[in-house]
């Protein structure tokens, strides 16, 4: 659902889903920690999730209901820079980061999408996205296989 890395790829912080559960990985520095929910949310309906990393620990919340927190010794001084990706990452990134990552990216819709309270304008390139749809059509953007 969401990466972004620091300097040459050394440090990362992802937001995965996989199985219905929400994955956050912080990877760099020589420290590895994630965070991943208990429940399954592959359900079809829309979730509000929250991750966050400040200072030496990161936070994942889904739903405003299940809140988890973990200590990262060393995180604070994990630096991150744009660009960040948003439903998958170039094959690139991939390669240089053999972390739990997948090519694959996010199948299903995104929207209302937020950083650090702000909306997030539209994405300077997208790649295999289209409008959301259920019934008629919703805003956000769908992420297919292709």
């Amino acid at each position: 659902l969401f990466y972004i890395s620091g300097e040459a790829g050394r440090n990362i912080m992802t937001l995965s889903v996989a199985d219905g559960r929400f994955t956050l990985l912080i990877d760099g520095k020589g420290k590895k920690a994630h965070i991943q929910t208990k429940d399954n949310y592959n359900d079809g309906q829309w979730h509000t999730v929250l991750f966050s990393k400040e200072r030496e620990r990161i936070g994942l919340v889904v739903d405003g209901l299940n809140v988890q927190h973990r200590r990262v010794p060393g995180a604070m001084k994990m630096l991150f820079s744009p660009p960040f990706y948003i439903g998958g990452i170039p094959a690139r990134k991939g390669r240089k980061n053999p972390t739990q990552l997948s090519e694959q990216g996010f199948v299903g819709c995104i929207r209302d999408m937020k950083m650090d309270g702000h909306a997030l304008g539209p994405p300077s390139a997208m790649l295999g996205v289209v409008p959301c749809y259920e019934k008629s059509l919703q805003p956000g953007v769908y992420f297919t296989k292709e």
